[in-house]
């Protein structure tokens, strides 16, 4: 994750896709998608998803949704 912090630093941009709340946390901008749209976009640090939040999958049924 510094190897990244750095060269995003520096000027490169990076694109990560992760459920993963603490690595979402250290972005400085976050967008969300659910059902393959875009649902929210922030920025700023800290901008990490709520932990146990739902995604939907495809063929999963109504009781997973999207927050």
């Amino acid at each position: 994750m510094a190897l990244m912090t750095r060269l995003n630093r520096e000027g490169q941009t990076i694109v990560m896709v992760t459920h993963n709340p603490q690595i979402a946390a250290a972005a400085a901008r976050t967008v969300r998608m659910c059902d393959g749209r875009i649902e929210d976009g922030s920025t700023g640090t800290g901008a990490a998803p709520v932990d146990g939040e739902a995604v939907a999958v495809p063929g999963q049924g109504a009781e997973a949704r999207c927050r």
